[in-house]
């Protein structure tokens, strides 16, 4: 069955800036010339198909703040080899297509930065769509033929993005964009509304910087009508997963009959442009990659990493923040027999890191204190980059009232330690601290884990 992108909302369209300077049409050998400025990426990857192996990527092992360090922390990209030129194609109109991709490409130019502290320059080309029908091969074809004459390193330090405009002859069919990181080519479906092409286009990007789609487990189950069978069940990763009441979501935000191959659905996740984010990046400053996503792309990010001896004491709240100096993670080292790898064969490690999935002024820089973010759950595999989000429980939302309530975020028997977050009183920074699970942990586990079911029970059977 073909997959379709998530639904998401229309947003307004957005015009605002210098208007282009005219461009007149080009004939087939002047676009094969400009399409010369494609780039070789890391490793193939199309949207809304299997990932594919990830070989090649640039990356690095990183020991993080060493006297935590019990094992190499996950593979990192060195911030200085992702690309830094953009060049754009626009298959359409020479003026207004071309001006509405330009307002698109300073929105996404921005949330990368502020995201990653990735700012490459892009420009904009524009040739009118004439007669002809580009294929999405057909596309990738000329880019590869064009580029092996080129350097390696050229070739490295540039993306190619062609976006088709309202009267665009490219045969995309039902999706709204590809991804070929191997050629380092991205193609979008322009007829579409600006809020859903903004994503789409980060979406793209991504996935030629060397991100695949996240993953999820859930404790949230539905029927195959989509009615909830549970809000959430809270428990240790090992009751969890030998209960098998923790799964790879099917559904979400789709209509009902989706997924029915038994495959897991790609867009779950609502805190990445990889999965389904929420929020209008247009309007609103927001991280557009999750916490693990982060750390694989931008390397001056700090992460304290601890192991199954190394735990830290009980009182100690890791404060974590998108503040450039302030640390940004604490992960947690998987030994090689953990649980995990039964659903996740390649688990490396648990990252807890800050999240925002709401605001309440436009605008807002999402390190400035009042962003007020949540802590996640995720696991990151041994190459860095496949990540895959904890959905455990219901209570998972930090209070922003500053009453010094914590949340459950996690419980591990084998690593004998329960993960809370609670909101330091100074900063209001959402923290994390670790608790024994034979102790003090287990208490608070045992209370939520009744609050839960408590919840369920009132939702699921109200009467």
């Amino acid at each position: 069955m073909e997959r379709k992108l998530p639904i998401m909302p229309e947003q307004p369209e957005v015009a605002t800036g210098p208007a282009p300077e005219q461009t007149r049409t080009i004939g087939r050998r002047e676009f094969l010339g400009f399409l010369a400025g494609a780039v070789v990426g890391a490793y193939a990857h199309q949207l809304a198909s299997d990932s594919e192996p990830n070989e090649g990527v640039n990356t690095q092992v990183v020991d993080v703040l060493g006297e935590h360090n019990t094992a190499h922390s996950p593979e990192r990209k060195e911030s200085d080899t992702l690309p830094d030129t953009i060049d754009m194609l626009v298959i359409g109109d020479p003026i207004s297509d071309r001006e509405h991709v330009e307002t698109i490409m300073r929105t996404v130019q921005d949330r990368f930065r502020e995201t990653i502290g990735w700012d490459p320059a892009w420009n904009t080309q524009t040739i009118g769509a004439g007669d002809e029908t580009y294929t999405l091969e057909g596309l990738k074809s000329m880019v590869k033929a064009d580029r092996s004459e080129l350097p390696p390193e050229e070739q490295q330090r540039t993306i190619t993005g062609i976006i088709n405009g309202k009267d665009t002859r490219i045969d995309i069919g039902h999706r709204g964009g590809f991804a070929y990181p191997k050629e380092g080519l991205f193609i979008v479906d322009g007829q579409t509304s600006t809020g859903w092409k903004t994503k789409c286009i980060a979406h793209e990007i991504g996935h030629v910087l060397g991100l695949p789609h996240p993953g999820e487990l859930s404790t949230t189950l539905t029927d195959e009508s989509d009615d909830y069978l549970q809000y959430g069940k809270l428990g240790t990763i090992q009751e969890l997963i030998n209960e098998n009441t923790i799964k790879q979501p099917l559904h979400y935000g789709e209509a009902t009959g989706d997924n029915q191959d038994g495959e897991p659905d790609q867009y779950t996740v609502p805190v990445t442009v990889m999965g389904n984010h929420p929020l209008d990046i247009l309007q609103k400053r927001v991280p557009i990659l999750s916490p693990p996503e982060i750390l694989f792309l931008d390397d001056r990010r700090k992460a304290e990493t601890y192991g199954q001896k190394s735990l830290p004491n009980p009182d100690q709240k890791i404060a974590l923040s998108y503040r450039e100096d302030d640390t940004f993670a604490a992960l947690l080292e998987l030994p090689s027999d953990h649980i995990l790898r039964q659903v996740l064969p390649n688990a490396k490690s648990i990252c807890f890191g800050p999240t925002i999935t709401s605001f309440s002024e436009d605008n807002l820089p999402f390190d400035d204190r009042r962003s007020r973010p949540q802590i996640g759950a995720f696991v990151i595999d041994e190459n860095g980059h496949d990540t895959t989000q904890l959905n455990i429980g219901i209570f998972t939302k930090i209070d922003n009232d500053g009453d010094g309530k914590e949340v459950v975020l996690y419980a591990d028997e084998q690593l004998d330690t329960v993960a809370v977050a609670g909101r330091m009183d100074d900063s209001n920074d959402p923290y994390v601290r670790f608790l024994p699970l034979s102790g003090e942990g287990g208490h608070v586990l045992k209370a939520e884990k009744a609050r839960t079911e408590e919840r369920n029970k009132i939702l699921l059977d109200p009467a």
